[in-house]
């Protein structure tokens, strides 16, 4: 971890000085919380984070790598795919619900946001 810290000390303000991430093509932006804000989503957030790392014993980079080495690590890429998933779906339908007066026409489908981000 000290490494990842180092490295990431150095480095971060470098990257932000780029237009976009260089792997995300032209849609890619870089999403940096304002310094100091704080809410229920980053406190959420960080607890789904903490409680899924606690239960699993597996940081989400190591996590990954384990799917080469162990067989049971199949399981948690799998659990890992579908937590982003589930929260694709609930942010989407979160913020449709937050927006009075723009509902659905009648015959109208639901876009699903699986995995794709706007």
């Amino acid at each position: 971890m000290l490494s990842a810290v180092a490295i990431n000390f150095f480095t971060f303000n470098s990257i932000l000085k780029k237009d976009k991430p260089l792997l995300m093509g032209d849609k890619g932006k870089f999403a940096v919380p304002p310094r100091g804000k704080i809410d229920l989503r980053l406190i959420g957030g960080a607890a789904i984070f903490g409680l899924g790392w606690g239960l699993s014993g597996l940081c989400p980079g190591p996590g990954v790598i384990c799917l080469f080495t162990m067989s049971e690590a199949i399981l948690w890429v799998i659990s890992l795919a579908l937590g982003q998933i589930a929260f694709d779906y609930a942010l989407e339908w979160h913020q449709n619900k937050s927006k009075p007066g723009e509902g659905k026409s009648q015959g109208e489908e639901a876009s699903l946001p699986l995995l794709h981000h706007k």
